[in-house]
Order: structure tokens, then C-alpha cells, then sequence
């Protein structure tokens, strides 16, 4: 299946139906579909990706959250999530069964390299209707725990993780997405889960819980959770996205 120039190779159903329901969710950006096509295989034997990232150990550099190794004409990076991704120019393979909030994650990552209309933030956003407040911040800092709390003031979730922001006129889109929190979030919030590798758990978000409708929502309040500057959330996704463009 296609999204855009991302072409999925390997998808099994639920992958591709979760894929539609990300490219529907993203249709504002309008991009081009006549780009170079970007072939991105979902292969689930993890034990292929493994076997190439270990090959790769005399290169193997630490990088937040990853490790990543150098393989011919590409890079093979090792996930905290537990499986694999392979990049080379305008290829990419992923080894293992990633949860649907990654191949989103992987989808943005991308896409977000291919516009210069919207800017993509390492942020979560949320709603009170009118208005969108931007919770910036760096991975397991606390922005999902915000969003929780702010939940209970009112507000709805317009984003999780990612959020889309419209450049010329500082708005930004609702992009459901599933978010990771941690097991005292969960007792906390008395959310629903599903255990995950490494000890995390993965909320299910409820359907009341998110911005239902089309509307983007002006910027009214940026929160930085733990000092993280909105330059800094732009680069994440920015410096990883060029990475796999180029393969490099």
C-alpha cells in the first residue's frame, strides 16, 4: 500500500488498515505523490535485523534511546522498542513487530522531511475547544502524564507525541496517536493498558479522551515540561527523518 511516496511493502491486514486511518488522519498536508517512491518492508522476522546489527558491532554508536551500527551503503539501528530498522537511500526496512504507535511515529518521522508548510514537534497538544496548548519536552519526561492531568481540567487531546503545526498561522492539526506512559500513570489515571517488552505498558486511548473533529486550533500556550525549547523538539524529528532519508 501507498501513502503518498511511502510505499509499505510486507504490510500484514491490520497494518494496512491502521496505515489508511494514519493517512486519512493526514491528509491536510497535501503532499506531493509523484516524488521519488521510498520503500519501507515490514519484515517480522526480527531475527534477520539482529543478526545484521550484530555484524555491525565494531560500528555501533549509542544515540538517544537507540544504538546504531554502520552496514554498506546504509545504517542498521537497534530500537528501545525491540526491533530493527535498516535504512538506505529512499529504502527502509523494519525486522520484528512494531506497535502500531511506531509505524505512525515512523510515517511522521518521514513525511515531516517532505513539507516546508507544516513543522513537526516533539510535543503533545491538547485542546479546550478553541484555543491549543503545547506540552514540549524530551522522551519519558512527562508529556502524556500532562495531558492525563489536564484531562481532568477539561481539555482534550488534540496530539500525542507528535504534533502537527501549520507554520503560517501557528495552528495546530489533531493527530490521534497511542501514547506510552508508565505503569504509575496507569494506576494513577486507571487507564487500560497492554504490556510491552522492556517493561512498558502502552495506554489505549479512549475515544473521549480526543479532539474529534477536523478544526486546527490556534496556539494559545506553550508548556515546556522539563526545560526543552521548541527549536530542540523540532530537531529530533528533523535530524532522524534526513538519517533515513539519505540512508546514512
Amino acid at each position: 500500500m501507498k501513502i503518498w511516496n511511502l510505499v509499505f511493502k510486507g504490510a500484514d491486514e491490520k497494518q494496512e488498515e491502521y496505515l489508511r486511518k494514519v493517512y486519512n488522519e493526514l491528509k491536510f498536508l497535501g503532499l506531493d505523490e509523484n516524488r521519488e517512491p521510498i520503500d519501507i518492508f515490514l519484515e517480522p522476522d526480527i531475527s534477520k535485523g539482529e543478526s545484521i546489527f550484530h555484524k555491525s558491532a565494531i560500528d555501533i554508536t549509542k544515540i538517544p534511546d537507540w544504538q546504531k551500527g554502520k552496514i554498506d551503503a546504509g545504517s542498521i539501528y537497534k530500537t528501545r522498542a525491540k526491533f530493527y530498522i535498516e535504512t538506505h537511500p529512499n529504502k527502509i526496512i523494519i525486522y520484528g513487530k512494531p506497535l502500531n504507535y511506531h509505524l505512525r511515529l515512523g510515517v511522521t518521522d518521514i513525511l515531516q522531511y517532505l513539507t516546508d508548510d507544516f513543522i513537526f514537534l516533539h510535543a503533545s497538544s491538547v485542546s479546550d475547544g478553541e484555543s491549543a496548548t503545547l506540552l514540549a519536552g524530551k522522551t519519558r519526561c512527562g508529556k502524556t502524564r500532562k495531558c492525563l492531568e489536564m484531562l481532568k481540567q477539561g481539555y482534550k487531546i488534540l496530539s500525542e507525541d507528535v504534533s502537527i503545526v501549520d507554520k503560517k498561522f501557528s495552528k495546530v492539526y489533531p493527530y490521534n496517536a497511542d501514547a506510552p506512559v508508565s505503569a504509575n500513570d496507569i494506576e494513577l489515571f486507571n487507564l487500560s493498558y497492554i504490556d510491552y517488552a522492556g517493561g512498558d505498558r502502552w495506554i489505549v486511548p479512549l475515544k473521549k479522551h480526543f479532539q474529534h473533529d477536523d478544526k486546527p486550533r490556534k496556539i494559545g500556550d506553550i508548556i515546556s515540561i522539563d526545560g526543552t525549547t521548541l527549536e530542540e523538539s523540532i530537531l529530533k524529528y528533523r535530524n532522524w527523518a534526513e538519517e533515513v532519508i539519505s540512508g546514512k
